[in-house]
């Protein structure tokens, strides 16, 4: 990262056309971040939702196979959808000692409404080996599925600590075609604490414990 100046860097997204790449920001193998404790990448992705006029077709954001040493923040949100993707807010294809800090991901969770299919989650632990990739806070809201631990045993110490996760808001323009589904999925591998799981049904905010 401190090839693109001092750290922490800041990257701003905005797509005003409709695109077809993987992700608004993705961070690749070989990307590095610095060591210690301090943030060293914000991220201000911004969009609407799968309707949008504009997005990269596809995911909000996304690692590749071994990025690491990333401490991140921000706001992240998903734009225009392409028909036949697969939309996440953070899809985690692989990563080392990466850490997302009180990032707000998927839309307004206090609004309750969503920018961001979910059809894996976001953060979803997708693939390759993810190690010590943790989420410390922040509020992540989705039309189907919010947290995903579904590969988070591919490698050690990954965790969820005092975050908010929302799903499952049909009546959000946003989600009107996709299916509801509980917040907090495929969560054994995960070291969970102080967790808010929420799910929209019979007009409010219900409490749904991580599965």
């Amino acid at each position: 990262l401190s090839t693109y100046g001092a750290l922490p860097i800041k990257v701003v997204s905005i797509w005003t056309i409709r695109g077809d790449t993987a992700g608004a920001v993705t961070v690749d193998s070989g990307c590095t971040g610095s060591p210690g404790t301090d943030l060293n990448l914000i991220v201000d992705i911004r969009g609407n939702g799968p309707n949008a006029a504009g997005g990269p077709g596809h995911d909000a954001f996304k690692t590749r196979q071994n990025p690491r040493d990333l401490r991140i923040t921000g706001s992240i949100n998903c734009g225009w959808r392409s028909s036949t993707a697969h939309q996440d807010a953070i899809q985690l294809q692989g990563g080392t000692n990466i850490t997302f800090v009180n990032v707000e991901a998927g839309g307004d969770y206090d609004a309750g409404t969503s920018t961001c299919q979910g059809a894996g989650g976001g953060p979803f632990y997708s693939y390759n080996t993810i190690t010590n990739v943790d989420v410390l806070g922040g509020s992540y809201i989705a039309c189907n599925h919010a947290l995903n631990g579904n590969n988070a045993g591919s490698g050690i110490g990954n965790g969820i600590t005092s975050a908010r996760f929302r799903t499952g808001r049909t009546a959000d323009p946003n989600c009107t075609q996709f299916a509801p589904s509980p917040p907090c999925l495929n969560t054994a591998a995960l070291a969970l604490s102080n967790l808010t799981c929420e799910r929209w049904q019979n007009g409010r905010w219900t409490a749904s414990p991580p599965e």
